[in-house]
């Protein structure tokens, strides 16, 4: 896994973690 895949997936889980705070 590249350091880029790294960082997307890192993002994509965080910006799930912040919908989930707002529409949870």
């Amino acid at each position: 896994v590249r350091d880029s895949q790294k960082a997307d997936f890192a993002i994509t889980v965080k910006e799930s973690g912040l919908k989930k705070a707002w529409y949870g």
